[in-house]
């Protein structure tokens, strides 16, 4: 039961993020600026501005929802559940913004390191 709502949960979160980020990466794309008209380039300016601001729209939607869902699930916490939350919430962000961005700089610098030892005629 518990994994059924934890799947759903992580998709309603997921999907309208997916959806976003993919308005978003199909509407950019390489463009040869010297064989653009002006008429064609203030077109694609106005499509990407577009987009951009449904990206941003639509992201600032979701984040507050998320936020308003966080805050009632919090408010509805019992007291002896609050210390308990609070131990995870803070274990959660130190993995999420210390711990992992740590371990992956520490894995870049070894891997280049590794490289450097074992191909030292290439610098």
């Amino acid at each position: 039961r518990y994994a059924t709502l934890g799947f759903l949960a992580a998709l309603v979160v997921a999907l309208p993020a997916s959806v976003l980020m993919a308005g978003v990466r199909s509407s950019r794309g390489f463009v040869h600026e010297e064989a653009l008209s002006e008429r064609t380039r203030q077109v694609f300016l106005r499509r990407w501005r577009r987009f951009d601001v449904a990206f941003w729209v639509g992201s600032s939607a979701t984040a507050a929802l998320l936020f308003f869902y966080i805050l009632v699930f919090v408010a509805n916490l019992h007291a002896e559940d609050e210390s308990k939350f609070v131990v995870v919430l803070c274990t959660v962000v130190v993995k999420h913004f210390v711990v992992v961005p740590l371990a992956q700089a520490a894995s870049v610098a070894l891997a280049s390191e590794a490289a450097q030892w074992t191909h030292a005629d290439v610098s």
